[in-house]
């Protein structure tokens, strides 16, 4: 199970939204037999998604899309998958439900799995050795972010979110991370299911 997620991912690794690029990611992760499911964002919860097992150990992941940001939607899922692919395995009873704002905030105890999958997730998006080297990380502008981004042939809304996140800026280069643009590319059906 874990080296088909690991290919899965790896083949996904250049993560593009656009051009019906959701729907083909969607169909690699259900050739490894993942269940992919969106969800209103529940009132007054701070939820951004689970990583479970059904009783067949069919893994199954959901998003909340609480925050309609592609930077997001994408670091998300790569959190949830790596829940799925390391610390799943045949554990039917364990189940992740994140609220990753949470993320860096101290004096809150974090269970070290979710510091492992923010790490494999961030690792996955933009590799550390890549992230050190790039112009962006320390002089983080439009141009900077369009030459990563080409350089990885990711979506600039990826490295914008990492900018935004290591400077804990959240209004530096808001126009790249790409709100409102995750929901409109789900059907309803999809969406609420």
């Amino acid at each position: 199970m874990q080296k088909r997620l690991r290919h899965a991912a790896a083949r996904d690794n250049r993560f593009r939204l656009s051009h019906g690029g959701k729907r083909r990611n969607d169909r690699r992760f259900l050739a490894v037999r993942r269940r992919f499911q969106f969800f209103a964002h529940l009132p007054r919860t701070h939820l951004d998604g689970a990583a479970l097992q059904l009783a067949d150990s069919t893994p199954v992941i959901g998003l909340t899309l609480r925050y309609d940001r592609l930077d997001n939607f994408w670091f998300c899922l790569l959190h949830k998958l790596a829940h799925i692919g390391r610390h799943m395995d045949d554990k039917r009873n364990e189940a992740f439900i994140d609220d990753l704002s949470l993320r860096d905030v101290e004096g809150v105890r974090r269970d070290p799995k979710e510091d492992e999958a923010d790490a494999w997730a961030e690792q996955a998006l933009i590799p550390e050795d890549v992230w050190q080297t790039s112009r962006v990380k320390n002089q983080p502008s439009p141009l900077a972010v369009m030459e990563l981004a080409q350089r990885l042939s990711i979506h600039p809304a990826i490295v914008a979110g990492r900018v935004r996140h290591e400077t804990r800026n959240f209004r530096l280069l808001s126009h790249f991370v790409g709100t409102g643009e995750v929901r409109r590319h789900f059907t309803k059906a999809q969406h609420y299911a």
